[in-house]
């Protein structure tokens, strides 16, 4: 079945430019987003050359739609709470289910939670004891220009393919996400990180035990603690 959606609310000229765009398609977005906590989407569709890149990124002396949104919401939510602040997190979905985390250049994975969410999970990292953990994907960013540099440089990464059409046109599937975040917020999450990597550690050791697993492996150097 399909689902009427009630038609088109505004067509943009082909002489829209970037700051009309974004204020008659995402601006609406920004209060809902910082009144009431809800989230949004800003999904861009179209062949090659079709001005994708060029409206949400920006080119050239045109900015890109996410720095206004960056600053609109920055100075909001910065009102409410000096505190509060942008976790900016730009990954790369490209062909045969990778993908990549555009600010370490770190291959990430896909899952899907308990509430059947599609999720992209930091790169796991091994510490010098062959501890495992995830690594938390994203960067803080106060300031409207900090979320410029951070993206521009993900963005200096990415796999650009040629194309007889635009030269700036991608072989990939680029995801950025800004999210309201506070300092006490990041550091909960991280310690979150840790202590699920310490209790899945503790199964893994206990399987081993259980079944005598270990006499047949060296076994990792953190087991000794």
């Amino acid at each position: 079945k399909f689902k009427a959606c009630g038609g088109f609310t505004e067509i943009l000229q082909e002489d829209c430019n970037n700051d009309l765009a974004y204020r008659t398609t995402v601006q609406p977005l920004v209060n809902p987003i910082v009144s009431r906590n809800e989230s949004a989407c800003v999904f861009t569709y179209g062949h090659t050359g079709s001005g994708k890149s060029h409206t949400l990124l920006g080119y050239g002396d045109e900015l890109g739609m996410y720095k206004f949104a960056a600053a609109d919401i920055l100075e909001k939510i910065q009102a409410q709470d000096p505190a509060k602040c942008l976790l900016v997190k730009v990954t790369e979905l490209y062909k045969n289910d990778q993908v990549l985390d555009l600010l370490t250049r770190q291959p990430c994975s896909i899952r899907q939670d308990v509430n059947g969410r599609v999720r992209i999970r930091g790169p796991m990292v091994t510490d010098n004891k062959g501890r495992i953990e995830q690594q938390p994907l994203g960067k803080v960013c106060r300031t409207a220009q900090q979320v410029t540099e951070c993206v521009e440089a993900a963005c200096e990464s990415r796999r650009v393919g040629t194309s007889t059409h635009h030269d700036q046109s991608s072989r990939s599937h680029l995801v950025l996400s800004l999210e309201v975040v506070t300092p006490a917020l990041m550091e909960k999450r991280h310690l979150l990180l840790k202590q699920d990597a310490q209790l899945t550690r503790l199964k893994w050791l206990q399987t081993e035990r259980t079944f005598n697993k270990h006499k047949e492996r060296q076994m990792p150097q953190w087991t000794k603690e």
